[in-house]
């Protein structure tokens, strides 16, 4: 068909309506079959929910939500990342990414994975980073996270993993993590530093 041979198809399903029982309104669309020039596949969903009752609330989202939301009363959509992806057989690329607003929170992330096989000898790296802000009470984390790993025969030759985290108020904290492997070597380590939102005043 037609489809088949499109430089770009989009297809979007969408579902909304007003849940009256429930006090909702919604709004749901989703990617369905999505591709550029038949190689990049595009997926992805929205989702959008209006609670005007006792316990009203809002939501909207682009791609998901934060791994570490806590929706608490909320009934949280099941909602795609919004991203594209390539699998030209040696070499294959992944990016996804989302966003999202609800009454108490912001959150933002993304993420890039690509991979390599020649033969035996096969290699994969990543980057992401993943952040949430919660205004009432105020706190946020974020943290990112990257490494790569190559393979022999299905045999780890060397790898590298770093992640870091930064938390707060009271106290800001940060935390870091590394590890690098290298044949049957690994030497890994963390470190986790504490700043006192409220430092003690200094004595004159």
């Amino acid at each position: 068909g037609s489809e088949a041979f499109a430089l770009v198809y989009l297809r979007m399903d969408f579902v909304g309506g007003i849940d009256l029982t429930k006090s909702l309104i919604f709004f749901d669309a989703a990617l369905v079959n999505s591709h550029v020039l038949g190689i990049f596949r595009i997926t992805g969903g929205v989702a959008l929910r209006i609670a005007y009752g006792d316990n009203g609330y809002f939501l909207f989202t682009v791609g998901g939500f934060h791994p570490a939301f806590n929706p608490g009363a909320m009934e949280l959509p099941r909602v795609a990342r919004v991203g594209t992806s390539v699998d030209l057989g040696i070499v294959w690329l992944k990016q996804e990414m989302y966003l999202a607003i609800t009454s108490n929170t912001f959150q933002l992330g993304a993420r890039i994975e690509a991979g390599l096989e020649l033969g035996p000898i096969s290699a994969h790296g990543w980057i992401g980073f993943d952040a949430l802000i919660q205004f009432k009470p105020f706190y946020f984390v974020a943290r990112i996270d990257a490494g790569f790993d190559v393979e022999v025969a299905g045999v780890s030759l060397c790898s590298v993993h770093v992640s870091g985290q930064l938390s707060g108020p009271g106290p800001l904290v940060l935390q870091a993590e590394a590890s690098v492997k290298i044949l049957f070597v690994r030497i890994s380590g963390s470190i986790t530093v504490e700043l006192n939102s409220n430092p003690p005043e200094s004595v004159a």
